[in-house]
């Protein structure tokens, strides 16, 4: 089995409804591998976040995989398994993890094999054995360069990025990133070169570059649709929260630091969402009271201060809507400039004001926290206008 049919690039996680896993179990019996079959699911639900179900499958290919001595895509699923502790912070089920590649190692005799010190390297680094994870790194690469395996290599320069970072190496940990780039103009692999390109936002930041480390964690963020990971998203909205904190933009880095709090599966990355609650709690504000209606472009979402989090995805009319009032508050929008704007259609009142009228009020239903007291969208004779005091934010992809 070749390498990239396990790689992220085959495997667009988000974009896979649960009909389209289900189709995946099914057709199990048509794919390569049973091994292979338990590969993919596990990698969606990875993906998705659903940990639970990741795991399930993952442990049942490595089991495979090993039993078939097909030893990378063995520490494949051993690696994803390992990110998956670390973020639920299992520090049991890291040693255990531990513990299984020393046997392993022992009965396969796998001394130069380059993935097996990469995954031991990272499991070592997460209990901040810092010296022995640089050790088995540094073999990893080794082994790597040895055969030749562009692949390996970008893991083992990774992993080293990752040590050299934790122990505030920062340049040795550039120099490495600098090389890494050099083979991903070479080769693609966009989930780690994304990971290292938030590494080198968060250096940049180390290094006082403030600036600098909010242009890259914005590039990052850009890319993020590529791979439609759902974790890079939540982590993305907290680098960039935590580094407005560091520029003393208290406001910016509230909003964001609220988004990501919105977003984080608590259940699954612990990690990450006790880290952005650590940072909501030093700035002293409640979450999400900054703004009354804070809209989401790139994720297709509306929040409503007291509501929560609405889902716009396929509802393309309401997010112009949406972001033609959070524009420009206060200001009346007629009939005739609302179906030119959202519509870009000329305005007929025997066509459009039906359509206008029924549109507002699946906004008004979607955005007004009482049904029965209008707050936010009002209507005058000039036309329809949002109030001019309700605090709105709208995010694009970029500033």
């Amino acid at each position: 089995m070749e390498r990239q049919n396990l790689g992220p690039k085959s495997l667009p996680a988000a974009k896979v409804s649960l009909q389209g896993l289900k189709a995946v179990q099914e057709q199990m019996d048509d794919l390569g591998t049973e091994a292979h079959a338990f590969y993919q699911l596990g990698n969606l639900y990875y993906d998705r976040l659903d940990f639970s179900k990741a795991l399930f499958y993952l442990k049942k290919a490595a089991k495979v995989f090993l039993k078939e001595q097909q030893f990378e895509q063995y520490f494949f699923c051993q690696h994803k398994c390992l990110r998956i502790f670390v973020e639920r912070e299992e520090k049991e089920e890291i040693a255990k993890l531990q513990k299984e590649l020393s046997v392993i190692q022992g009965q396969y005799s796998l001394e130069e094999n380059s993935r097996y010190y990469y995954t031991l390297g990272l499991s070592l680094d997460s209990d901040k054995q810092f010296s022995s994870a640089f050790s088995c790194m540094e073999k990893s690469l080794d082994l790597a360069l040895k055969t030749k395996n562009k692949v390996d290599i970008c893991y083992a320069l990774s992993g080293l990025v990752i040590i050299y970072t934790h122990q505030d190496k920062l340049d040795l940990a550039i120099k490495e990133i600098n090389n890494l780039k050099v083979f991903f103009q070479k080769i693609e692999l966009k989930e780690l070169a994304i990971s290292m390109d938030i590494a080198y936002g968060y250096i940049l930041r180390q290094q006082g570059l403030l600036k600098d480390a909010l242009n890259t964690f914005w590039q990052t963020y850009s890319k993020v649709g590529e791979v439609k990971n759902l974790y890079y998203n939540t982590y993305l909205l907290y680098a960039l929260g935590t580094t407005y904190l560091q520029l003393k933009d208290k406001e910016t880095a509230s909003l964001f630091l609220s988004l990501a709090q919105s977003s984080v599966d608590r259940k699954n990355l612990k990690r990450t969402a006790g880290l952005i609650d650590s940072h909501i709690k030093s700035i002293g504000v409640k979450h999400g009271t900054e703004f009354d209606l804070i809209l989401d472009c790139h994720n297709r979402q509306i929040k409503e201060k007291e509501k929560g989090v609405v889902n716009l995805k396929g509802q393309f009319i309401i997010l112009e809507l949406l972001k033609l009032f959070l524009s420009k508050p206060g200001y009346s929008f007629s009939k005739k400039e609302l179906v030119k704007k959202v519509w870009d259609q000329n305005y007929s009142p025997s066509i459009h004001d039906n359509k206008v009228y029924v549109t507002l009020k699946r906004l008004k239903k979607i955005i007004e926290p009482d049904k029965k007291s209008a707050k936010y969208i009002f209507r005058n004779k000039e036309g329809y206008y949002l109030d001019s005091k309700v605090k709105t934010f709208i995010r694009e992809i970029q500033f």
